[in-house]
């Protein structure tokens, strides 16, 4: 699902004796785990934030709590990417500068790696939008 907010995804280790992992998803004041009836409550409003036609970005977290053995407590947040030429997300330009203040405000914090995604068709990385913010 392609979403116009950050994605916190957590991934946490269960006790090795727990057998079964679980999926928790967070929206503002909404959490609900998988088989709660406020879970698919979530996954509509993101997908209809996702298929409207403002191309606006949401600055509040969807938060993806993952639980199982072996996995390893880490924790990263995907970003809504920054409108091309092509106009992913939408045609307007304060679309454009909205994702855009989002991606500045997630780059600057503590702790923070920055994975740059750019299509193969770039021929030129200084010429990408992503370029001129690592500056």
């Amino acid at each position: 699902m392609v979403t116009r907010r950050p994605s916190l995804i957590k991934l946490k280790r269960a006790n090795e004796s727990e057998h079964e992992g679980s999926i928790t998803l967070q929206l503002g004041r909404e959490k609900a785990s998988f088989h709660d009836e406020c879970f698919d409550n979530i996954v509509k409003k993101i997908k209809n934030e996702s298929l409207s036609k403002n191309g606006m970005a949401y600055m509040g977290e969807l938060i993806i709590e993952i639980t199982a053995p072996g996995l390893p407590n880490i924790s990263f947040t995907d970003l809504p990417g920054l409108i091309t030429e092509h106009r992913q997300l939408g045609d307007s330009e304060e679309a454009s500068i909205g994702i855009r203040q989002l991606v500045e405000t997630y780059m600057i914090k503590e702790n923070t790696t920055l994975v740059v995604v750019e299509p193969a068709s770039i021929e030129d990385f200084e010429t990408s939008q992503i370029s001129p913010i690592l500056r």
